[in-house]
């Protein structure tokens, strides 16, 4: 069996942090802003805020340097420098007078990005493509994968950057591998495997229809 872990491309990684971004470069100009007495908030807090946010800008520039090359680690720091971001967030506008607020929703999403952020090798390794002696299995996200057998296989072909199967029964399944740096790899491994499986079936007997020769 040939197992592909699929890698983000960097454009992907950017467009998937910068919603952590955002939240980040606010905080951090909110905290420079305290430090310059403009909010009455402890010291702490506004240190926290200083450290987190640019760290997590650090974090981010760290990443898309290695995005497309380095392997997927265990722990993903942007997503626990992210968490504790949105964690922050909640702090500055907790009001512990109030029951139910919006401050709760996000320490929720602190909390759930934390455990994406330790579980991330386990996330990333769901986004894979397989081949073996049976079939073939793309993953784009966690939970779509594009699994045919050979033998339902009819055709293979790439169109630009799309995996297209057709089957024996005229069905089309594509995986679309625009966001994956390692796409050309995969192709490979899939062309590799495709041949494998025909070269494995066995000739073709006579057409039952041809009459067989015999001697003149």
């Amino acid at each position: 069996m040939e197992r592909i872990v699929l890698r983000p491309t960097k454009r992907f990684l950017i467009a998937q942090r910068v919603n952590h971004v955002v939240p980040a470069v606010t905080l951090l100009l909110a905290a420079i802003e305290g430090l310059g007495g403009g909010h009455h908030k402890s010291l702490w807090l506004t240190a926290a805020e200083v450290i987190v946010g640019g760290g997590l800008l650090l974090v981010l520039l760290r990443d898309l340097r290695r995005a497309e090359s380095a392997p997927h680690a265990r722990v993903s720091l942007f997503d626990v420098v992210a968490a504790v971001v949105v964690f922050l967030e909640g702090v500055h506008r907790y009001n512990p007078s109030k029951g139910f607020q919006p401050a709760t929703m996000y320490f929720v999403i602190a909390v759930a990005t934390l455990v994406i952020g330790l579980l991330h090798h386990r996330i990333a390794a769901a986004v894979r493509a397989e081949f073996t002696s049976d079939g073939l299995a793309i993953r784009t996200r966690p939970f779509r994968p594009l699994r045919v057998a050979w033998s339902d296989v009819a055709a293979i072909e790439r169109r630009g950057d799309t995996v297209v199967v057709r089957t024996t029964t005229g069905r089309t399944a594509k995986a679309n591998l625009r966001t994956c740096a390692n796409r050309d790899e995969v192709f490979a491994a899939l062309e590799r495997g495709y041949a494998a499986h025909r070269a494995s079936l066995p000739p073709a007997g006579p057409d039952p229809g041809t009459p067989a020769s015999g001697p003149a």
